[in-house]
């Protein structure tokens, strides 16, 4: 009876061990056989990562930032060892990208500054059962980059303990391009032409007011006064209170539409936190063309009021005479 029972001990541990090793799927079994492994980036495949460094509705650099990335294997099973990774940057795919940009007429990538970041290793490690590595971090300081350059930095694979690498996921891309930011025009419902010096309030029938450059329609236009009985002088102007106080990197005009007759031709603007103190922003000359316009300011500026001076237009007749469609402060996003 003993006998028997160690015979079926024995045939239960056999039969065990056989249905455990057949139960493990193919892709989880350990293997140290290269034959159709292939190492890659797990992040290359995202083409070039684009890296925020300045944030215009602040008009600020943003803080330390990092990225990170890793390496994986791809193959049958799993490896019964590790897999030391060794990357390095590409100043070759640097190159490469270069050439296609000044062909296409792109300003050029440079590389990343030196001081502009850092990098916790060049080398990883996909562990023994694994399929990817530890993380590559890349810290990197927006301060360091200048605001109209491209940069560009790419890490390359170059050794995986053996192992085949993936030459079309083998690289993993990071770029800082300008900063260029979308100008956003503000919604004008609220606010008010609180002073003006012109305006034509008979001649142009539903036109001709100065409240007319803020109501959002480029079919209206403001015109100074040529029905009174003294034809009107440069300078004109029209003051315009946002209710609140508003970030602003510039305003936008639009001459009188559609041809633009009587444009506006230099102008000064000036700017006040309380409607008593104005401050000027500087002198800009408008094109005489029907299709919008922006005047940039040097730095992002916070105002309530703005006052546009108007001092010489085009096509006056040796008169005061202009005209003006809208008038559209904007902050860059």
């Amino acid at each position: 009876m003993k006998k028997r029972y160690l015979l079926y001990t024995t045939l239960l541990l056999v039969f065990g061990l056989y249905s455990c090793e057949k139960d493990t799927p193919s892709y989880e079994k350990l293997s140290d056989s290269k034959e159709g492994a292939l190492v890659y980036t797990a992040k290359a495949r995202n083409g070039i990562q684009t890296l925020k460094t300045f944030s215009f509705e602040e008009d600020m650099y943003l803080p330390q930032d990092t990225v990170s990335f890793n390496a994986a294997i791809g193959s049958l099973g799993l490896p019964a060892s590790d897999i030391d990774v060794t990357y390095s940057i590409n100043n070759r795919a640097l190159d490469s990208i270069n050439v296609i940009r000044e062909l296409n007429g792109q300003k050029k990538y440079k590389p990343f500054p030196e001081d502009a970041y850092t990098i916790s290793s060049l080398k990883l490690t996909i562990p023994k059962g694994k399929e990817y590595s530890n993380s590559l971090e890349l810290v990197y300081n927006p301060e360091k980059f200048e605001k109209d350059s491209n940069y560009l930095i790419a890490f390359s694979i170059v050794d995986a303990s053996g192992y085949t690498i993936n030459p079309e996921v083998k690289t993993v891309i990071y770029a800082v391009t300008e900063a260029i930011g979308v100008p956003s025009n503000y919604t004008k419902t609220n606010w008010a032409v609180i002073n003006f010096s012109t305006q034509e309030s008979t001649g142009e029938g539903t036109n001709g007011f100065a409240s007319l450059i803020i109501d959002g329609k480029l079919d209206t236009f403001w015109h100074s006064c040529w029905t009174c009985a003294t034809a009107p002088t440069f300078p004109h102007s029209i003051t315009v209170d946002m209710k609140n106080a508003q970030k602003v990197n510039g305003i936008e005009f639009a001459q009188r539409q559609p041809g633009a007759a009587r444009a506006v031709k230099l102008i000064e603007l000036e700017v006040s936190d309380d409607n008593v103190n104005w401050r000027t922003l500087g002198e800009f000359t408008l094109g005489s063309g029907a299709a919008p316009q922006s005047v940039a300011f040097q730095k992002l500026e916070t105002f309530r009021y703005f006052k546009t001076i108007i001092k010489t237009g085009y096509n006056d007749g040796g008169a005061g005479y202009t005209a003006l469609s809208e008038v559209s402060p904007y902050v860059l996003k």
